[in-house]
């Protein structure tokens, strides 16, 4: 897993790893990428969160101010 800020997710810092990794099968690569700290943590969160064997209700929602809010649902005032 490579994981980074969109700020400094360019090809110079990635090139050697995504190298090796086109040269083995057996070495797959995912990306987590955020706009800050913040939001890269929480994505990561995202990915390895668990539910516990005695979860009784589940959520995970997170906020994007920018996308456009579904109908029905309440956004921001």
């Amino acid at each position: 897993m490579i994981a980074g800020l969109y700020e400094r997710f360019t090809l110079d810092p990635l090139r050697a790893a995504l190298l090796a990794a086109a040269r083995r099968a057996d070495m797959p690569i995912t990306f987590l990428t955020g706009r800050d700290a913040a939001s890269l943590a929480w994505f990561t969160a995202k990915q390895h969160a668990r539910i516990a064997a005695d979860a009784r209700q589940l959520g995970l929602c997170g906020l994007n101010e920018t996308a456009p809010w579904a109908p029905g649902l309440l956004g921001p005032a």
